[in-house]
């Protein structure tokens, strides 16, 4: 229903619509506190606090935290200031979504496409080979962004705050299986170096706009985490996440082969079959 719009139909002198996830969402919430008093159980709040106690306790999702947390904030206020400092060339600025320059700020470039094919779906102009299409980007990450900007109001503040929310939550699962990745291979002091190394590198600005990268790093460390350890299900569902995020997402067929002739898959002798937060 965020993806299409929702709908309308008659049925007879009856007439049904359904064109906002809100009250979805108060069905949801009803039928759930109906089923708890019809089967009781322990409600998942109040072991909560325990259950996030020991997921930060794990040391890739603490790692990850402190590497996003280190990294992000650094990269967009530099990125502010060079526009508060600098600007743009005469007759070379781009694109706005919002008069906001900080808003404005992880929506450049690619992002607009993105954007646009969330709040508008595709669009083809045919017979136009030199004409630059949304077509070459793939659906799932402008899938996601329409879905939750939908939820929050459908404003376009709320597609530029969830695309970022998006690239942030996906970047941050993806550094998580990285550690997991690293550690099981190479040790954990080698593990956080990967993470901050991943994090920092010059092209890592693009974790941090309204890009499909994040996505697809998240994609690609699942699968080589999951595959390298015998989970062939959950790699199969990160590899068709990664063939639905970007055009050249088929590659990662070419070394899943080259892992599935290797006879380290799934033995001890690759990675030590640990889960990357000791929750997966």
């Amino acid at each position: 229903m965020a993806l299409s719009g929702g709908f309308r139909i008659r049925l007879g002198a009856w007439r049904i619509a359904v064109t906002s996830p809100y009250p979805l969402l108060l069905w949801a919430l009803a039928i759930g506190i109906v089923r708890h008093f019809m089967t009781p159980a322990t409600p998942i709040y109040r072991d909560l606090p325990e259950r996030l106690a020991a997921w930060w306790r794990e040391p890739s999702v603490h790692t990850a935290v402190i590497v996003v947390a280190g990294t992000r904030p650094a990269i967009l206020f530099v990125g502010y200031m060079a526009l508060l400092m600098f600007g743009y060339p005469p007759g070379s600025e781009p694109p706005k979504q919002m008069d906001n320059e900080l808003i404005n700020l992880s929506a450049r470039w690619d992002a607009n496409w993105y954007l646009g094919i969330a709040t508008e779906g595709y669009q083809y102009v045919p017979n136009k080979p030199g004409l630059q299409q949304g077509i070459a980007f793939f659906p799932a990450y402008p899938m996601l962004v329409r879905v939750v900007a939908r939820i929050l109001g459908g404003y376009v503040p709320d597609y530029i705050g969830a695309g970022l929310f998006i690239s942030f939550a996906a970047f941050f699962g993806a550094l998580v299986y990285l550690y997991a990745l690293a550690r099981d291979s190479l040790g954990e002091d080698e593990a956080r170096f990967a993470l901050w190394l991943a994090a920092t590198y010059p092209f890592a600005l693009f974790f941090s706009a309204i890009y499909a990268e994040p996505l697809l790093l998240l994609g690609l460390v699942a699968t080589f985490y999951y595959f390298t350890n015998g989970r062939f299900a959950r790699a199969t569902m990160f590899g068709l996440l990664v063939g639905l995020t970007k055009t050249n997402g088929f590659l990662l067929s070419i070394p899943l082969a080259m892992l599935a002739v290797s006879p380290l898959v799934g033995t001890k002798g690759w990675t030590g079959r640990r889960s990357p937060s000791g929750l997966a």
